[in-house]
């Protein structure tokens, strides 16, 4: 039996293949991840976006057979444009109750250049897609996932941390605070300020801020520490450090922040190069289908795409670790995804998220309903 990730790609229509899936995989998926064709005009295997509801009478049954593979605390992740975003939420409302959505996430899709710029004469450049989030069941929910601010957000937060904390290894009430101006120039920092910022970050730990928060004020004259530095515990169970009246932060815990709702620092810059499948439009960056199974699955979790097209699901599922299932209707297109896929699997796809997951191949998966497998 082969260590790592399986998967299952599938040539053939979503409507007439899942449907044979059922009894095996039925129930079993935390996530389906849904990038189905956008509303329009270029594809002649839907209607186009002249009729709204010929589109959604397409599209409806397919992501419904599609959720009878969700866990109860699954997830389903549907991308789509402006064109069809309201007519879809109210149409998943349907599906699977607006009691169940959990979140609309905004993503910047597109740059500021190029051919979307032609039409800023009459009308604002279009650079963002939506990914609507529903849950199978009540117990359906993210997992908390922080990123690193920008480098500008935080220089801008961190210039507040002027303090150098000396010997953090001894008691609380004998720690040492000096200027961080002057524990960079003990160390023999050079004096600029890129240097500074640099020292200071290698050292969060050690760089500290006093806050304004009033409640550590409240404290009754009997209830206050006798000494300037002290650990106390708040009346919510929450550990903190008094320092005059006043709370200590530490830079090392705000080095990064939640994940919001609007997503602005996914690159799609030379993305038609990942993972070597040339595909004229839609294609999503192994970044976005990354964050979506690290919001939504863990590990050895089951992620199913009912809507192929390139690979960068299937792609990215294998990546980190988790089972897939693909299905693609189009042979041509389902051909370059078999491809990709075999790279992925060989360790031969340096695209994408390759580096960062540091990937070598591994794991295995299985092709049907394509000719050159005599099926």
């Amino acid at each position: 039996m082969t260590d790592g990730p399986r998967g299952l790609l599938v040539r053939g229509d979503n409507l007439e293949v899942l449907p044979g899936l059922l009894p095996e995989f039925g129930g079993r998926c935390k996530l389906v991840l849904a990038d189905p064709p956008y509303n329009a005009k270029n594809r002649k295997d839907y209607p186009d976006d002249r009729d709204s509801a010929q589109w959604l009478a397409w599209l409806e049954p397919r992501l419904r057979l599609a959720c009878r593979f969700l866990t109860p605390d699954g997830i389903l992740a549907c991308h789509i444009d402006d064109s069809e975003q309201a007519a879809l939420q109210v149409m998943l409302d349907g599906v699977l109750g607006r009691e169940r959505r959990i979140n609309t996430v905004c993503v910047k899709m597109s740059e500021l250049s190029g051919v979307k710029m032609r039409y800023q004469d009459r009308l604002l450049p279009r650079v963002k897609e939506y990914v609507l989030l529903y849950g199978a069941g009540p117990e359906a929910s993210l997992h908390p996932v922080r990123r690193r601010k920008s480098s500008d957000r935080l220089e801008a937060y961190a210039r507040y941390y002027r303090w150098f904390l000396e010997n953090p290894e001894d008691p609380v009430e004998s720690w040492r605070l000096v200027p961080l101006e002057d524990a960079a120039r003990a160390r023999r920092i050079p004096d600029d300020p890129l240097s500074l910022e640099r020292f200071r970050e290698e050292n969060a730990s050690r760089c500290v801020y006093r806050t304004n928060n009033r409640w550590f004020t409240s404290l009754g004259e009997n209830e206050r520490p006798k000494t300037p530095l002290a650990r106390l515990v708040s009346p919510w169970g929450e550990s903190y450090v008094w320092w005059d009246g006043k709370q200590m932060l530490f830079l090392s815990d705000h080095l990064d922040e939640p994940l919001s709702d609007l997503w602005t620092d996914l690159s799609t810059i030379n993305l038609g190069r990942e993972g070597a499948v040339p595909f004229r439009s839609g294609k999503k960056p192994e970044s976005l289908a990354e964050r979506l199974v690290e919001l939504c699955t863990r590990p050895g979790d089951l992620v199913l795409d009912p809507f192929c097209g390139s690979g960068t699901a299937a792609a990215v599922a294998h990546k980190t670790g988790r089972d897939w299932i693909s299905v693609e209707s189009d042979p041509a297109i389902a051909e370059r995804a078999r491809g990709r896929m075999e790279r992925v699997v060989s360790g031969t796809d340096p695209t994408g998220i390759t580096r960062n997951r540091q990937w070598r191949g591994g794991g295995t998966f299985q092709a049907t309903g394509f000719a050159s497998f005599g099926a």
